[in-house]
């Protein structure tokens, strides 16, 4: 019994290693652009994640899309905050930035910031991109999901362009950490290379992962088992215990003669409808935004 116990306790301990590694992005964070309904022609799209990329870095924060399919349980708020920050999105130290999440099946936007971009816009800004992008994906064109991300890059780099050389000027907010924009040869924003790095390739290796831990996990239990099969001792067994001859109980069961129900009320908040709001938390850290339908 405590050779099973031994066993189960570290298969449980390789596996908890093992979805903590797992729990790496499971995207390609250089692509910033992810489209999950395969509404953008594949040229289409390189050319959005070749734009997004070079104004991520122009500008050191992160502009990120994704156009949502079926199989998405969260709400668009919920989800855009989760895929920010789940596949660590954003540049250092705040983590800036910004994604667009557009759900098809709901038929709803929201775009989630942090950061620098959380700082400096408000929720004017948020109200005028949500309604600029929604006249593209309302126009009725053949490539309307294309120009209503396309819309997003432009408008949001123009307006943090915008927001961040006011702020930096001694008007407002500073940050002595960040450059004044110059779209697009600033690229001193850049994530850490080596936490980066090892979550792309536990993301891209899953199988190996799982292989890897279930052939250690394995390894490790036949050893155990050999090493204590030696010191197994024979333990009776139950037939020993039967007296040859003597009574054996085949079935039993319990009558009840008397039964005792006790009730109680549970309260209610009557005030528990959802709603709407301009910021958040999500996995500890706190991001603002605001969403819309179309």
């Amino acid at each position: 019994m405590k050779l099973i116990r031994n066993a189960a306790f570290f298969i449980a301990l390789v596996m908890l290693i093992t979805s903590a590694v797992l729990a790496a992005p499971s995207v390609d964070t250089s692509l910033r652009i992810y489209d999950y309904d395969g509404l953008i022609p594949e040229t289409g799209l390189t050319a959005l994640r070749e734009k997004a990329a070079m104004l991520s870095d122009g500008l050191g924060i992160e502009f990120v899309a994704v156009i949502s399919g079926e199989g998405w349980s969260d709400s668009a708020e919920q989800s855009a905050k989760d895929f920010y920050i789940e596949n660590s999105f954003g540049t250092e130290p705040e983590y800036s930035g910004m994604v667009l999440f557009i759900d098809m099946v709901a038929r709803e936007i929201y775009i989630a910031t942090e950061g620098s971009c959380e700082q400096l816009l408000n929720a004017g800004d948020i109200d005028t991109l949500l309604d600029i992008v929604i006249e593209d994906l309302t126009s009725g064109s053949a490539e309307y999901i294309s120009n209503a991300v396309d819309t997003y890059l432009d408008e949001s780099y123009a307006l943090m362009s915008k927001r961040l050389a006011d702020y930096t000027s001694g008007t407002g907010y500073t940050d002595p950490k960040a450059e004044h924009p110059n779209y697009p040869e600033n690229t001193s924003h850049e994530k850490p290379d080596y936490f980066t790095n090892l979550k792309r390739f536990s993301s891209d290796n899953t199988a190996l992962w799982l292989g890897g831990s279930a052939l250690a996990a394995g390894l490790v239990v036949a050893i155990m088992l050999f090493l204590n099969s030696r010191q197994l001792k024979k333990v009776p067994g139950a037939a020993e215990y039967i007296r040859p001859g003597s009574l054996v109980q085949t079935h039993s069961v319990d009558r009840f003669l008397f039964t005792h129900t006790t009730r109680r009320q549970i309260n209610t908040d009557s005030n528990s409808g959802r709603g709407s709001s301009g910021g958040g938390s999500s996995g500890g850290r706190s991001m603002g935004g605001g969403g819309k339908r179309f």
